[in-house]
């Protein structure tokens, strides 16, 4: 039990660099991958942008919203579900980009506009969808330019300014970002203070928002001309 003790005290006091560590190794794994050209050219794409304005802060939100009234969350969960909503983009999006055949240039090129929309809509949208919640803008804004930004900034430098030495440290890079994002999930259903209920909660809220994303990501790529989901080669 000691041990047991000392472990839990262990990941509770290593649970936020850890998140920190998940956080930039998988959005300097991005970095390394992009092509400035291609990052620019999606940012320039006026039909990509208005899908992933309506996406992210149009109907993401209002899925956030559908689920909390249709499950029967706590409050404390119905308030961090709401509030992931306004924020469309995971940390660990990088490592689902492949996996899902994606474009990674594409996908350097929402991480950064995803970022400042939502530094400027969370702090916006939240006290509308949760009564009684404000939030800084600034504190938000510190929060994604050293975790968000910083990490990917640096990784498209190394790769657009010495393209070797990007693709010598890609592999060991993405381990760590591998590692880092194995340890928060195991570490997140360890520490004490997690209810074991957010397991169920968790389960049912990922079934669900995956097969309403899925389709509405087949829509919108339709829609983009891509033919396909965003971001699945053709950005134009």
């Amino acid at each position: 039990k000691s041990a047991m003790s000392t472990v839990l005290q262990f990941l509770e006091v290593t649970f936020g660099p850890l998140v920190v560590i998940f956080t930039a190794s998988n959005l300097a794994v991005m970095g390394l991958q992009v092509k400035s050209a291609e990052v620019i050219a999606g940012l320039k794409n006026p039909k990509i942008l208005v899908l992933i304005f309506l996406w992210g802060w149009v109907l993401g939100p209002a899925l956030g919203y559908l689920i909390a009234w249709a499950l029967p969350l706590s409050e404390a969960f119905v308030i961090g579900l709401l509030l992931y909503s306004l924020a469309p983009c995971a940390p660990f999006f990088p490592l689902m980009v492949p996996i899902a055949r994606g474009d990674m240039s594409f996908a350097g090129a929402l991480v950064p506009l995803v970022a400042v929309g939502t530094v400027i809509f969370m702090p916006l949208m939240a006290p509308v969808l949760i009564t009684g919640v404000t939030l800084s803008a600034w504190a938000i804004a510190k929060m994604f330019l050293v975790s968000v930004l910083l990490p990917l900034a640096i990784g498209a430098a190394i790769r657009e300014y010495a393209r070797t030495v990007a693709t010598k440290i890609l592999p060991a890079v993405n381990l760590i970002a591998k590692l880092s994002t194995l340890a928060t999930i195991l570490a997140a259903f360890t520490i004490p203070d997690v209810d074991p209920g957010i397991i169920t909660y968790v389960i049912m809220f990922v079934i669900a928002s995956a097969v309403v994303a899925a389709i509405a990501a087949r829509v919108f790529g339709t829609l983009a001309g891509g033919g396909g989901t965003i971001g699945s080669g053709s950005t134009t």
